[in-house]
């Protein structure tokens, strides 16, 4: 059973993914230019070690036990890496990943009557007032969201009062304890009342499950989103030499002409350990590239000469048209660990991300427009795993 269910996931994964092995091509593993059949995230191998070792820990919870199981799923996932057959990463989210899987294959199947069989139940007395998520993983709000501008609002109005901004990106878990702190202040504030009430009322909803206090394992579709945008003239692309027409924006590609992306984010969190993925398949049109003349000026400026002169000539490379970009991406993707109300995550994170924006360096024709849909919020999120 576990060993059906970790294959499916991990080719589910796979065939999304399609990250090259370290051996293969350049060795830098970008995701969507392998092929489905043998990419490299996440590492199956660790995977199925997890799992089995995860059952086993489980069913004989003896020190003994663990040691031997958890330490033999270590020597292969350390083995995947060394042996140069699973970057670093794939090997963590494929371990995190049969983890999990051999949890809720365990507790969907052990007889409650056997030793253990209360594994994965709590008898929870009654609870205080403050926080109440200690022990549950909560994702990050991404530094994107709609969420920070509406909490800055709300700190201006002096309705929260205790928000870190140097700390962000917050947990979900952490802006639901924002939202209790300023439920006591939302009408206390007659000049801005409908600004403050409409503000709390939107992320009281974005929030809703966080402040339910509900700690339930589930797995779910937080997002679908597309984005078209136009443009007509010559942007400007090249951030390190020019400048950039588009900023902030995760470094997604554009040219002139039309450019797109689709994507989505999931969540899900069983008890301590969760996970978060946001994905895109971003396409940007072709675009000439610079003159060689132009290429060459960007040589000598990167100094990249024949001899070892400030100038000289610079080093010959020829200028060429830029190609296409139609490749799927992983943005923020991680997997989170809570110890005692202490979180960690392991995988990509954009940490000081601003809201995409146009700058002020353009050329005189440029136009840029942008349409945006999303089509599902965590709000409207269904809960598949935990009913």
């Amino acid at each position: 059973m576990v060993v059906q269910r970790v294959l499916v996931v991990a080719e589910a994964f796979k065939t999304v993914t399609r990250r090259p092995r370290p051996n293969i091509g350049s060795g830098q593993g970008k995701f969507g230019t392998g092929a489905a059949l043998d990419s490299s995230f996440p590492s199956i191998h660790a995977a199925l070690a997890w799992s089995a070792a995860s059952v086993l820990a489980h069913e004989y919870p003896g020190v003994m036990t663990k040691i031997l199981g958890y330490g033999l799923a270590t020597g292969v996932s350390l083995a995947r890496v060394t042996g140069k057959d699973h970057f670093p990463s794939d090997v963590l989210v494929g371990s995190a990943m049969g983890w999990l899987i051999g949890r809720q294959v365990y507790a969907a199947h052990h007889n409650p009557e056997l030793p253990g069989g209360d594994y994965g139940t709590f008898d929870r007395g009654t609870q205080g007032e403050g926080y109440r998520w200690g022990s549950w993983s909560s994702p990050y709000v991404p530094m994107d969201s709609w969420v920070y501008p509406a909490m800055d609002r709300l700190t201006a109005l002096g309705v929260v009062q205790s928000g870190l901004i140097g700390l962000r990106p917050w947990t979900r878990k952490e802006c639901a304890r924002l939202l209790e702190e300023a439920s006591g202040s939302v009408d206390d504030f007659a000049p801005d009342e409908d600004e403050t009430s409409r503000l709390y009322s939107a992320l009281a909803r974005e929030f809703a499950l966080e402040l339910d206090g509900a700690e339930t394992k589930y797995a779910a579709v937080d997002s679908v989103y597309v984005r078209v945008a136009g443009i007509s003239g010559q942007p400007l692309t090249d951030g390190y030499h020019f400048g950039q027409t588009i900023v902030n924006d995760f470094g997604r590609p554009y040219q002139k002409g039309t450019n797109g992306l689709t994507g989505f984010s999931s969540s899900g969190s069983v008890g301590a350990i969760g996970f978060y993925i946001r994905g895109e398949f971003e396409h940007a049109p072709s675009a000439p590239g610079v003159s060689q003349a132009v290429q060459d000026a960007i040589q000598l400026g990167d100094e990249k000469t024949t001899n070892a002169a400030d100038v000289g000539p610079p080093i010959f490379q020829p200028a060429s048209p830029i190609s296409a970009f139609n490749q799927f991406r992983l943005l923020d993707t991680y997997v989170m660990l809570n110890i005692k109300g202490w979180q960690t995550s392991f995988g990509k994170h954009f940490q000081k991300q601003r809201r995409a924006d146009v700058h002020a360096t353009y050329r005189p024709d440029h136009t840029y427009q942008v349409a945006q849909y999303s089509a599902l919020s965590r709000a409207n999120a269904v809960s598949m795993v935990g009913r």
